[in-house]
């Protein structure tokens, strides 16, 4: 009997969002980035699991890294559910934010670099919001513009500009 394909936990988006990311580097390069690209990675973005870090993803084996990801308390939660749920804790916050910087330095598109950079800014604001902590150097005025900004983007979305507009609040 032959053995079913993985997909490693993740959801037909982020499989989709992870195809993209292997296809021809040089194709961002020459088309115009639209609004709905930008929505459609950060949905994707939003909708997958926060991977292990990469220490512990590039030491195991590919079966010992599914086991700890779905022994982890928030393994397979989206990173959306992550960045909306007031009982996070900042260790959790600090993750999200740090694979969001990640995946901004490592992006291959405009639309794939706002989308990690919507990610790194909710999770900043998140820790703002819930928990009245900045876990980031930027000066308040700074992230106020910043999340003014963010929020006002159509393509962020409903759920990420309420949480963004409330860690503009909270940036006084």
């Amino acid at each position: 009997m032959g053995k079913e394909p993985s997909t490693d936990g993740f959801s037909p988006q982020g499989l989709a969002w992870l195809l993209r990311m292997g296809i021809d580097e040089d194709r961002s390069d020459c088309q115009e980035e639209t609004f709905e690209g930008k929505a459609e990675l950060l949905d994707a973005f939003l909708a997958g699991p926060l991977p292990p870090d990469s220490v512990t993803a590039d030491a195991l084996p590919t079966l010992v890294a599914r086991l700890c990801q779905e022994l982890l308390p928030l393994g397979g939660r989206s990173i959306e559910s992550i960045l909306l749920d007031p009982s996070v804790d900042m260790a959790t916050l600090k993750k999200v934010k740090d694979y969001g910087k990640r995946m901004a330095s490592r992006k291959r598109s405009d639309s794939e670099h706002a989308a990690a950079v919507a990610v790194y800014y909710a999770a900043i604001a998140a820790a703002m919001v819930y928990h009245g902590q900045k876990i980031t150097s930027h000066s308040l005025p700074y992230l106020r513009s910043s999340f003014k900004e963010l929020a006002g983007a159509a393509w962020v979305g409903t759920k990420l500009s309420q949480l963004l507009d409330a860690a503009k609040v909270a940036c006084g």
